[in-house]
């Protein structure tokens, strides 16, 4: 006895809805059968048992389709070792048009991170109907509302917006094959990072929450160090505040780079890394020098030298009241005896001018006195 297709109960979002007749089983030695749901004689739906509707929402808007039942029955063990054949049987054949009339559900993953020249990047998960479209909003501070369409089935969406000086939050909704629009997503915020030299070798950094859907656990962020090329060159933990101090930071580039990764139960928690946009320091030149010294040979400030972080290029030139340059170099490691053309300069108060250049090429000049104490 074959199984009966009704015409479709109705449509559901993208899908056809079928609906059937439980049949009756051909023989008392058979089992209850496993149903099958096969479509346009090629694609299978396993059906649990005691199931009698279907709902395919795979199927397309505007397509047709046919459809039909397939029972596979099993025969009740005889004796140990006798077993009937399996018997299979096939219903009618229906068909119908894909038509939806809801709309489909939102996504039910969305993340937004940084890419490496601060643009915001924003990605998802496939939903299981037939995207036509997707629309990404962004909201700034007041609350305004800017859409940028993604007409791809692509599953992340680059924004042309820097968020280097400005934190922008995002949702994500599409379009179905039907026409129909989703909800959109829960509002998703990246992280946004600052950072500010207060006095040289004090840097304060100070960060937002990243805030949108996550899976449950512990929210920590990683602070990241960063070269020219993007390359880590260092990690530590932020820790739980908004700002993270350091006093001291090794001199080992005049530009420091710093990148705030998110992280759950100590793992990334979506499919990308969640990163903050990337916020740069230049650190200002460090040049100290004494403002007095005692070539006198007794081992204590015999000489005059200049102390400096960060530059490229250096030189020094020293006056006396006249006008007369008594000595001059750009060796910024080079230290003065007080000596000029092989004898002592007098004991007297010169005028020292120092001009520099950083590693990034900002020019400097600086004047002050230089006391020589015999």
């Amino acid at each position: 006895m074959c199984n009966i297709v009704q015409s479709p109960a109705g449509i559901v979002a993208q899908g056809v809805a079928l609906s059937w007749i439980s049949p009756v089983i051909p023989s008392p030695n058979l089992l209850p059968p496993n149903v099958k749901v096969i479509r346009d004689s090629s694609v299978t739906f396993n059906i649990l048992p005691g199931d009698r509707t279907f709902i395919d929402s795979s199927a397309q808007c505007g397509q047709n389709y046919c459809y039909a039942i397939k029972s596979e029955y099993e025969a009740l063990k005889v004796a140990d070792t006798l077993k009937r054949p399996a018997q299979i049987t096939y219903s009618n054949i229906a068909c119908a048009q894909a038509q939806g009339n809801l709309n489909p559900s939102p996504l039910t993953l969305f993340g937004v991170t940084n890419d490496t020249a601060n643009f915001n990047v924003a990605f998802w998960s496939a939903p299981k109907s037939k995207v036509k479209g997707y629309t990404v909003n962004r909201y700034d501070a007041g609350g305004t509302v800017f859409q940028h369409s993604n007409e791809t089935n692509n599953f992340e969406f680059t924004i042309p917006f820097s968020n280097a000086l400005n934190r922008f939050c995002y949702s994500v909704g599409y379009t179905d094959s039907c026409g129909h629009f989703s909800k959109a997503t829960p509002t998703a915020c990246p992280v946004h990072i600052t950072s500010a030299e207060l006095k040289p070798g004090f840097i304060r950094v100070l960060r937002t929450d990243y805030t949108g859907p996550l899976p449950a656990g512990k929210i920590t962020y990683e602070l990241q160090y960063l070269d020219d090329k993007n390359e880590i060159l260092e990690t530590k933990s932020f820790g739980d505040n908004y700002d993270y101090n350091e006093d001291g930071r090794v001199l080992l580039s005049q530009k420091l780079r710093y990148r705030l990764r998110v992280l759950v139960n100590g793992a990334d928690p979506l499919r990308m890394p969640l990163y903050s946009n990337i916020s740069e320091i230049m650190q200002s030149v460090r040049l100290t020098y004494p403002d007095a010294f005692s070539p006198n040979n007794d081992g204590l400030n015999d000489t005059f030298k200049i102390y400096s972080v960060f530059l490229k290029t250096f030189e020094v030139r020293v006056f006396n009241r006249w006008g007369q340059m008594v000595y001059f170099s750009n060796d910024p490691n080079q230290e003065w005896n007080g000596q000029f053309n092989n004898s002592p300069v007098p004991e007297d108060v010169y005028v020292c001018v120092i001009k520099s250049a950083d590693e990034q090429g900002n020019k400097t000049e600086q004047r002050g006195t230089l006391m020589v104490i015999r």
